[in-house]
């Protein structure tokens, strides 16, 4: 009888399966309708494929009965008794040199928390880095875009605009997959519900698009992902641009402080301050 094979393939770490990537690829995940709604999707589109065995026994078993999901229940029922006999006799080992397993083995980790354990977005954003720059000033720019990211995401980060304050920490229970963090908001001293409950702020645009360039080279189709746009109008401001689930390019830009970290974003209708923590005291107690 011939056995089925099994593959699985995982989102970022924490997400659930892979969803079946558009014309733009990696980029093909929604995007707010407007920029300063935030970044990237709810589950950014950085694709990363987990491959590993499949525990011995119910791997078996799993095999065993896809070659008969096709079949009426009459006829499953004998089967699926067979197969919870042969469990019990012999552990429902799939084949290899031993079947019994050792009493003393370790818990091991599933391959979906073994990835979420492996996952570092800083270091992924450091691998993708240059691979992404294609000049001098791509390099100094995202330079300054790694260092805010990873800023963020150790000490916390702070989003002031005319409507409100948006307080974020890092949450390895966020619903979000690349960067782990979750958000409150405050507008006029109430504490609401995040803005961002959807999307990354812009901040993490061209972090994201980093974090995408360790999935995607020349030679794939959705390589077009990573087509960006770069200008230096002064000493502190950027205009960079990048896809957002389409064709176009949209550009944001970035203002730089005197700590070299990105102290501010938007565009010709709308901006937004920057700042990092540690937060206070107070500020973390809009989290609880």
């Amino acid at each position: 009888m011939k056995r089925s094979e099994v593959q699985v393939l995982l989102g970022p770490p924490g997400s659930t399966l892979t969803e079946k990537a558009s014309e733009w690829g990696l980029s093909s995940v929604g995007r707010a309708p407007a920029l300063q709604a935030g970044g990237q999707g709810f589950d950014p589109p950085s694709l990363h494929k987990v491959e590993g065995p499949v525990r011995n026994g119910w791997s078996f078993c799993f095999k065993v009965y896809s070659e008969f999901e096709g079949n009426t229940l009459k006829k499953l029922i004998p089967i699926a008794l067979a197969i919870i006999l042969t469990a019990t006799v012999s552990g429902c080992s799939s084949s290899g040199p031993s079947a019994k397993a050792d009493p003393t083995e370790s818990p091991t980790a599933s391959p979906t928390e073994s990835a979420k354990q492996a996952f570092d977005p800083i270091a992924a954003m450091e691998q993708g880095k240059p691979k992404l720059a294609q000049n001098d000033l791509d390099v100094e720019f995202l330079d300054i875009a790694f260092a805010s990211c990873k800023k963020a995401l150790e000490d916390g980060l702070i989003i002031e605009d005319e409507e409100s304050t948006s307080y974020f920490v890092s949450d390895p229970d966020s619903i979000f997959a690349t960067f782990k963090i979750k958000e409150v908001s405050v507008t006029n001293g109430v504490v609401a519900g995040g803005k961002y409950m959807n999307y990354y702020p812009a901040l993490f645009d061209p972090c994201d698009t980093m974090v995408s360039a360790t999935m995607v080279g020349p030679e794939d189709d959705n390589y077009a992902i990573l087509e960006h746009s770069l200008e230096k109008t002064n000493a502190f401001t950027y205009k960079w641009g990048q896809h957002h689930g389409g064709a176009n390019i949209d550009v944001v830009t970035y203002t730089v402080g005197s700590d070299g970290l990105i102290s501010g974003y938007g565009t010709p209708s709308w901006a937004s301050k920057i700042s990092y923590g540690p937060l206070t005291e107070t500020e973390l107690g809009y989290f609880k």
